[in-house]
């Protein structure tokens, strides 16, 4: 199993993801409340819990005290519940099956969660001393624009295009180019693009487009202008895409939206609601995109890219020493 994150007691979202994490890539692919329960207790973080009594008498304190083998019953109960919480909103989208005391990964072939396990790492590995690199640039940022394209024609039913740079390498260098190609993609007319680009131009700020496609994918629908937020200072990218720069680009004929995306969970709905305002924009977080991370709209090139990917970050997670 691996060591527990550096995390406080009481998130119980976070231990959650730490029993996923040891579900998907340990060997046996199974995690049960006493595994939980062993490794919390060593770790010396259980404190003591109290039971629903009310009274404040100090005669009743120890009465009122669970001892520690109940205190990390209570605690395993309480993360199995946030399991089965996940996993009756996610349903076949969550990749394991859930017993009442066992949590066991649904299928031993990585491709078939390599979207679920992608964030699930990014997300964590904040939480660890483990260098997995989320900086823009890097392979991640790549693979993560990759997921939200699929994510969103999964979440949106209508075309969904990638646009982010570093270009594809199946699309064309100059910036005039890629747009042409993208407003194919997207089904719609180029205006001319004389004095709006500059040869130094790259994605001009959008990672990813999709439509709201409404059965038909055409227009008086909505199109969503998507940035992708990785890295140390993912809220610096406030005000991207610019409908100032892409309204006269393209005939969108379509009220245009623009969403947030990142990969790790915000706070339900502090953070959210923080980020809305921050942002003005509609936010996908980890836990939005898990209802669409399956291989539905993904290349079989990606999804070995990413499991490659989470592979090797994976050997970065400090491994609990087995006791001979």
């Amino acid at each position: 199993m691996y060591d527990l994150p550096e995390i406080t007691f009481d998130d119980i979202e976070r231990f959650a993801d730490w029993v996923e994490l040891c579900a998907l890539f340990d060997s046996a692919g199974v995690v049960s409340q006493t595994n939980v329960i062993d490794v919390v207790r060593d770790s010396g973080i259980l404190p003591a819990m109290e039971t629903d009594v009310f009274s404040r008498d100090d005669s009743f304190i120890e009465e009122t005290q669970l001892s520690s083998d109940d205190s990390g019953e209570r605690f395993a109960e309480q993360v199995w519940q946030r399991l089965s919480d996940r996993a009756l909103k996610l349903k076949e989208a969550y990749p394991f099956d859930l017993h009442d005391d066992l949590l066991s990964r649904r299928s031993t072939d990585g491709k078939n969660f390599a979207g679920y396990a992608m964030l699930l790492i990014a997300d964590l590995s904040r939480f660890y001393s483990a260098k997995v690199s989320l900086e823009p640039n890097s392979k991640f940022q790549f693979l993560f624009e990759k997921l939200v394209e699929a994510c969103a024609r999964e979440l949106f039913g209508g075309s969904s295009v990638r646009f982010g740079w570093p270009r594809e390498a199946d699309w064309p260098t100059g910036i005039d180019s890629r747009i042409r190609l993208f407003g194919d993609r997207m089904r719609l007319t180029i205006e001319s693009l004389e004095g709006k680009t500059k040869p130094s131009d790259k994605d001009k700020g959008l990672d990813v487009a999709a439509r709201l496609g409404f059965g038909d994918d055409g227009p008086g629908t909505v199109i969503f202008l998507t940035q992708c937020a990785t890295g140390k200072n993912w809220r610096r990218k406030r005000g991207e895409p610019s409908f100032g720069e892409w309204k006269d680009i393209l005939q969108w004929q379509a009220q245009l939206i623009r969403v947030v995306a990142v990969p790790w969970r915000l706070a339900y709905p502090q953070e959210i609601i923080s980020n809305l305002r921050h942002f003005d924009a509609v936010i996908l977080d980890r836990t939005r995109l898990n209802f669409a991370v399956a291989n539905n709209f993904l290349a079989a090139t990606i999804v070995a890219s990413m499991l490659d990917w989470c592979t090797a970050q994976v050997t970065k997670f400090p491994v609990l020493r087995k006791v001979a």
